[in-house]
């Protein structure tokens, strides 16, 4: 797995606003997964530039800089990602190629999510929410896995509950059909849990979009 993620520091805070899995060497899109805020991985080097050319041509967008993307050590949530969409945890697994799209309810970079919530309150920065038009764009008709965790859906309600609706009128919809009924589990309660009937159901949904 290669890491490339967007990252901004501005006024002692640092940002991850978009952030790609890549794994082998296709571009091509498997799905996204939209979660809580960015965690511990941290960027090790800059972005090469072929590597930058493949991601700009992703992103309808004139606000791209090269200076501000960098390759990333992963940290364990993405590993645990890569096991929600390769059928890892359903006992079904296959080799994942081509690239996975990492979104947050909030883009500040920082593990301790209480820590994480008061720094995002009273903050105007435009780094600090993703646009929902956007990141719909970006999920180009593929499936997309939800994982902040119903405790926090408070952070960013209007996007989440837009994404919800998006997800739910795809044809990739595996949740249920009201969104109080949904407790869209972190990656990391997944890998300790997965083998409970209550998350093996919605795994199983999941991993039946991809018929490998």
């Amino acid at each position: 797995m290669k890491v490339y993620a967007e990252f901004i520091q501005e006024k002692s805070l640092n940002y991850r606003t978009r952030t790609i899995l890549q794994f082998g060497d296709s571009w091509d899109l498997i799905g996204s997964i939209v979660m809580k805020n960015p965690g511990s991985a941290f960027p090790t080097k800059m972005i090469d530039i072929k590597s930058f050319e493949e991601i700009q041509s992703r992103y309808a967008t004139s606000d791209l800089k090269n200076s501000n993307w960098f390759e990333f050590t992963p940290d364990p949530t993405m590993g645990q990602v890569e096991k929600i969409f390769n059928g890892d945890y359903v006992s079904n697994p296959f080799e994942l190629s081509g690239v996975i799209q990492i979104f947050n309810l909030f883009n500040i970079r920082e593990q301790n999510i209480q820590k994480a919530k008061a720094l995002a309150e009273n903050n105007d920065s435009v780094y600090l929410y993703p646009d929902v038009n956007e990141v719909k764009k970006l999920f180009c008709n593929r499936p997309v896995y939800l994982a902040w965790r119903w405790e926090y859906l408070q952070i960013n309600k209007s996007f989440a509950e837009n994404i919800f609706e998006y997800v739910k009128a795809s044809k990739f919809m595996y949740l249920e059909n009201d969104i109080i009924d949904n407790h869209f589990y972190h990656p990391g309660y997944i890998n300790r849990s997965y083998s409970k009937e209550i998350i093996q159901k919605p795994l199983r949904l999941f991993r039946s979009f991809f018929n490998k």
